[in-house]
């Protein structure tokens, strides 16, 4: 045993040198990584290189990295004196932070750190992230001991270009545009370096670094076989500053000829597409490269990366608009923005239409079923309650009579009947008692006993236990008699069996609740289908609708103007899409309230008003009072669809100037009134006659266990109040759980 733990004892002290660097490497380390942006945070291409730097180091399991973010925004503020002052600024704010390694985004931002003069964190890594080959050679040469590395783009020009030659066979004349902007001046030489090998061929025209109105007259009036090769555009030849994602969807507007560009942010703005520059795998290469510079490798031993940051990607709407085959492209590129078919855009929508119609068709079979028991039960009843007025019409009913003073009984033969009393025994009040069932006899007693000291007259239902144990329902209605000098003398009434009646009864309530529970079905199946339909309807067919707008826009403006019918008539047509797309915006806020779901019930009423308002010129308030944050989804439903129905009702019949909502939430419930100074109804009309609307208002009130009132005349206006009490949504959920598998 000994020798045992003696081995034992070895093994553990031999393994102790191999667990504690695992014990550390488990320990994550804390890296700070600063990221100089060359233009302004709203810039494109500088988000989409950011989310690739976040989800590099995001994914990354040995460094715990704390991410600064700076923005130089040269193409505002550029000049030596700017430099300095921002490089203080930097200074300050970074003077008790350690910053390991900074990632530069541009030229621009790598220059303004090696400079001598600014001499901001000394000898701190860099990666110079998308800078040009050439830029790239030059920063290898600089000497030590600030160490560099980082990511080349602009290498894809040739593709770019070739590419478009590919589709465009007969190119003779390349449209280059570019900025004054330090990055258009960057952007643009590499274009124009990667354009040498074409020169012999080509003739180039330049349109770099003029106004932007000279560059839209410029390329709307190109040659046939020219193409234009979009540099980017920060600032133009006057200093006037745009985006360039924007300024290049002014160019492709205007131009004649198909644009080409060298960067994926500018996919979807007016470029044909190409081998194209991502942003934000660059991004991830950059970040990548930074990791490695964390994990103890040299900059200077990790060569320039960026080979692997480009797409493929070409613009269908672009492809289109040029009448370039998809047979030119190169193989394996991705085609982006491909209008789909009405199956393809609409599947989801058509599919749910399809099976919202056949299960509405078997809840609908459903009610209908329900509709018809509810009318034989109802026609059941009616005619129990006949045979009730034939017998009471040939007293043919039982009658009783019991002395007050001394509890004796008179009955006629019906009662012992109705009693299951033997023919010849003798009867007290006691004997009553004891046939009536127990659950009601205290209440029989203690109602007897009242109406004999009040004296008035009383209707009592109560159940019967025969001889047999079979149970029958009697009603009974008596009234206290009175001697000649005021005092009460005895009890007389009369009974009928209605048991008929109340199995009726009983049949209707369970039926009565059946439909109430099927319809909480259909309104919650209802408000479901609303809630997608509104959501296909937004997130596609609108913006459908708002792309076949840019389209006739695009097509408009390349109509010979000599042609006035064909732009009259085109102008027609952008208006008619831009009012269609309204149209089905509002559609699909009136199918469901997005709002409702994602800021509440207050803020979804905020926006019905103002566009009640806006419609309809009636002036609308809402005040809300100590509305709770959170309310439950179907109590916050049913308001908002009582309000609106509420609101169209005043905006069609009220003839109203004004009208108000107020929204009260208290300990037990919230409390809604809707107030309009229009001409006025007379409720009991409305009451007998009323429409789906308020039918509908009703019942999902009801199924709230609310109430809601109207109080209104003629000439004075309208009032409705509505009371939900909290956690009264028990049916609508029932319902709702009963859909579910």
């Amino acid at each position: 045993m000994t020798l045992i733990f003696r081995l034992m004892a070895a093994g553990l002290l031999m393994s102790l040198p191999l667990l504690q660097p695992l014990s550390a490497r488990q320990v994550m380390e804390t890296s700070r990584i600063l990221v100089l942006y060359s233009q302004d945070k709203a810039h494109p291409a500088h988000e989409l290189t950011d989310r690739g730097i976040r989800s590099a180091l995001r994914s990354n399991a040995l460094f715990d990295v704390q991410l600064y973010d700076e923005y130089l925004d040269v193409s505002r503020f550029s000049g030596h004196a700017n430099a300095h002052a921002f490089a203080e600024y930097l200074r300050r704010k970074y003077a008790g932070i350690k910053i390991d390694i900074i990632i530069t985004v541009y030229p621009p931002a790598a220059e303004f750190l090696l400079r001598e003069e600014i001499n901001v964190f000394p000898g701190t890594p860099i990666v110079a992230n998308q800078v040009s080959r050439a830029y790239a050679a030059n920063l290898n040469q600089y000497p030590p001991p600030r160490p560099i590395t980082g990511t080349i783009t602009g290498d894809n020009a040739a593709a770019v270009l070739d590419a478009a030659f590919q589709m465009r066979p007969g190119t003779k004349h390349v449209a280059l545009v570019g900025g004054t902007a330090p990055d258009n001046i960057h952007a643009e030489q590499v274009v124009r370096k990667g354009l040498e090998p074409y020169l012999e061929k080509l003739e180039l025209i330049d349109l770099t670094q003029m106004p932007m109105e000279e560059i839209l007259s410029r390329v709307g009036s190109l040659p046939p076989d020219a193409i234009i090769l979009y540099a980017g555009l920060f600032s133009d030849g006057t200093g006037r500053n745009f985006v360039p994602r924007d300024a290049l969807s002014d160019i492709s507007r205007a131009a004649n000829a198909p644009v080409f560009g060298l960067y994926e942010s500018f996919l979807g703005y007016g470029i044909v597409g190409g081998r194209l520059v991502s942003w934000e795998q660059i991004g991830r290469e950059a970040a990548a490269i930074a990791l490695r510079i964390m994990g103890g490798e040299p900059p200077a031993s990790i060569p320039f990366g960026g080979e692997q940051a480009y797409v493929d990607a070409f613009d269908w709407r672009e492809l289109k608009r040029w009448d370039i085959p998809e047979s030119t492209l190169p193989p394996g590129s991705e085609i982006r923005y491909r209008a789909p078919s009405v199956w393809e855009e609409h599947r989801k929508a058509i599919i749910g239409a399809i099976a919202l119609i056949m299960f509405e068709g078997f809840l609908i079979l459903g009610l209908v079923i329900n509709l018809r028991r509810r009318r034989l039960a109802e026609q059941s009843l009616g005619e129990s309650e006949a045979r009730l007025s034939l017998a009471a019409a040939s007293a043919n009913l039982g009658m009783w009579s019991i002395s007050v003073d001394s509890g004796q009984v008179w009955v006629t033969d019906k009662i012992r009947e109705l009693f299951d009393f033997p023919p010849h025994e003798e009867l007290h009040f006691e004997s009553f008692l004891g046939r009536i069932h127990p659950e009601d006899r205290e209440r029989v007693h203690r109602t007897l006993e009242q109406a004999s000291q009040s004296g008035e007259y009383i209707a009592i239902d109560f159940r019967v236990l025969g001889a047999g144990g079979t149970v029958r329902w009697i009603a009974s209605r008596c009234r206290l008699q009175k001697t000649t000098a005021g005092k009460p003398s005895s009890m007389m009434g009369v009974s009928a069996d209605i048991s008929d009646r109340k199995t009726t009864e009983e049949t209707l309530r369970r039926q009565e609740k059946d439909l109430s529970k099927l319809t909480g079905r259909i309104i919650y199946a209802q408000e479901e289908e609303l809630r997608r339909l509104s959501r296909e309807l937004h997130d596609d067919l609108t913006q459908r609708l708002a792309a076949l707008a840019l389209d006739a826009a695009v097509i408009e403006q390349q109509i010979n103007p000599v042609q006035p019918q064909v732009v009259k008539d085109l102008k027609d047509l952008r208006t008619n899409l831009a009012e269609v797309a309204d149209e089905v915006h509002d559609l699909s806020r009136q199918l469901h309230p997005s709002i409702l779901d994602d800021l509440g019930l207050v803020q979804a009423v905020q926006a019905e008003r103002a566009a009640f308002s806006k419609k309809t010129g009636i002036a609308l308030s809402f005040t809300p009072d100590a509305i709770p944050d959170s309310l439950p989804q179907q109590l916050a439903l049913c308001l908002y669809r009582v309000i609106r129905e509420g609101l169209q009702n005043i905006a069609k019949h009220s003839q109203a100037t004004a009208a108000s909502i107020k929204l009260q939430g208290l300990s037990d419930g919230i409390r809604l009134l809707i107030q309009d100074k229009g001409i006025g109804f007379d409720p009991k009309a409305v009451k007998k006659k009323a429409g789906i609307g308020l039918s509908s208002m009703r019942e999902r009130i009801r199924l709230l266990n609310g109430t809601i009132s109207f109080k209104s005349q003629p000439g004075q206006g309208t009032e409705i109040q509505v009371f939900i009490p909290l956690g009264g949504g028990h049916d609508q959920a029932k319902a709702a759980d009963s859909r579910r598998p």
